[in-house]
């Protein structure tokens, strides 16, 4: 498969679409795919980055007028994926390009113009389709929402991150790849010369941050500080903080996926409504824009998250359940789909919770549910140890290129084993229930022959499909709760 990404990066736009770019493309690249990259020559392009990474990279000289017809230059021959990550390209650009490209991904989260997609991936908070009424075909298919936040994968790969601890304190200051206002700059002065003045910091500059030497000095006056230049992943880095400070961009869903509660500060203004919601959500603990924040401001918040350390706990936990690193992934699958052949099933692991708590709340799952109510963190992380540790428990995750789909759970008696099974919500339609059903019933089989029950809804006609399709047979005489079925594999 071939895929090209349009993108560009400078010292006004910030590094974040390259970076977010960056993940899906090395997604697709372990999947197979041929990948390049069109970008714009400009200060502070990052197309070096984009290099080293080991992708080509056709370079647009600047100015620009007719971006589209240069990029259809570019394209020596058609591709099966065009992705644009641009607020400066929108649908007359993409309907100019579909005459070399198959299908287009576009990666949006201000939802104010049109577009010419099959894709849109916006990742904001909460993650509302209705944004995008009238702004995209019918047909196309909305990817919204931090599941699908982009990202490098060492924050996905489990073995990463951190346990949640909270001594001793550190605190991880980045606000993005050029961070013109300087709050970088603020919140060094905002933690030296104060209670503060003892908290170990890390401090990141990006590739086209302006105030390197600004910046620069005022570590060397502050002890216990050290400075980092731009980083291929902040996920090493991450595991060695307790706190953050930083924007609402790209970061703030890496930062979160790590398990660091913190204070953030709003960029730009498509990042006000989802660091808002968050806050609201317990997910942050949001300071303002970067023109209404202070110093005062940065102090009290840091201060604030350091003195609740219970608080700090629930926020770095909740982000972890909301945020997995799986975005890259999950939009991978979606372009180009794994074979029912391709899927594995392995046991559930430890680090699973946050993944089997989403699906547990997903509104397809509840509202077939026998217990509709949403499921709380608190109790879910006490269900699921207690799963987890029970003997008579048999719980597994199937994957898709690595990707996790769906689970199954098998509770057992002496009389059988009772079934419960979930597929991701952006996963279905594929025929996978039948398949995670089939390789899960064939797991317990290899133990026991004690019959598999499934009690479902009698209106929930998909899974019963799945669960007739894998052998399960409806038990017409069985004592059933009102409204459903029970299907019983022997």
């Amino acid at each position: 498969m071939r895929v090209v990404f349009r993108v560009d990066a400078s010292t006004a736009i910030g590094s974040g679409h390259v970076m977010r770019c960056l993940a899906l493309a090395e997604s697709l690249r372990a999947r197979g795919s041929d990948v390049g990259f069109v970008c714009r020559q400009q200060a502070g392009d990052l197309t070096g980055l984009i290099t080293a990474r080991g992708f080509d990279v056709h370079v647009l000289s600047a100015p620009g007028i007719q971006d589209a017809d240069e990029t259809l230059q570019c394209l020596v021959e058609p591709v099966d994926w065009m992705v644009v990550d641009h607020y400066g390209l929108g649908l007359p650009w993409e309907e100019r390009i579909r005459s070399r490209a198959e299908q287009v991904l576009v990666m949006d989260d201000l939802a104010q113009q049109r577009h010419d997609c099959d894709i849109l991936v916006d990742p904001m908070y909460p993650g509302d389709a209705e944004r995008y009424n009238g702004l995209v075909p019918p047909s196309a298919a909305l990817l919204l929402g931090p599941r699908y936040a982009q990202m490098d994968e060492a924050y996905a790969v489990h073995a990463h991150r951190p346990a949640i601890h909270h001594t001793p304190d550190r605190l991880l200051v980045f606000f993005g790849g050029s961070d013109l206002p300087d709050l970088t700059g603020r919140t060094l002065r905002a933690v030296t010369g104060s209670a503060l003045g003892v908290l170990p910091v890390e401090v990141v500059v990006g590739q086209t941050n302006p105030h390197v030497r600004r910046l620069a000095e005022l570590v060397s006056r502050r002890p216990g500080t050290t400075i980092h230049g731009p980083q291929p992943s902040l996920a090493a880095l991450m595991s060695t903080c307790t706190v953050a400070a930083g924007a609402g961009g790209v970061t703030l869903w890496e930062r979160m996926c790590m398990g660091l509660a913190g204070i953030v500060v709003s960029l730009a203004d498509n990042q006000v409504p989802s660091c808002r919601a968050l806050d609201e959500a317990g997910y942050v603990t949001y300071l303002g824009t970067s023109d209404d924040v202070t110093e005062a401001h940065l102090s009290a918040g840091i201060h604030g998250v350091l003195a609740d350390p219970e608080g700090a706990r629930n926020q770095a936990e909740l982000g972890q359940a909301l945020v997995d690193g799986l975005g890259a992934l999950r939009v991978g699958e979606t372009m180009q789909p794994t074979p029912t052949s391709g899927l594995v099933l392995r046991n559930a692991r430890p680090a699973d919770r946050g993944l089997l708590f989403g699906w547990a709340n997903d509104p397809d799952v509840r509202r077939h549910s026998f217990s509709p109510e949403a499921i709380t963190w608190a109790a879910h992380c006490a269900w699921f140890s207690n799963r987890l540790s029970e003997p008579r428990t048999r719980m597994f995750v199937m994957e898709a290129a690595g990707l996790p789909v769906g689970q199954a759970r098998f509770d057992l008696d002496d009389s059988g084993a009772v079934l419960d099974y979930s597929v991701d919500e952006a996963f279905r339609g594929r025929g996978w229930g039948a398949a995670l059903l089939s390789l899960a019933c064939a797991r317990l089989r290899s133990e026991t022959a004690l019959p598999i029950r499934a009690e479902t809804q009698r209106d929930n006609a998909a899974s019963i499909h799945a669960l007739e399709h894998a052998g399960f047979r409806i038990h017409a005489d069985a004592d059933v709760r009102a409204g459903a079925v029970l299907l019983v594999l022997e």
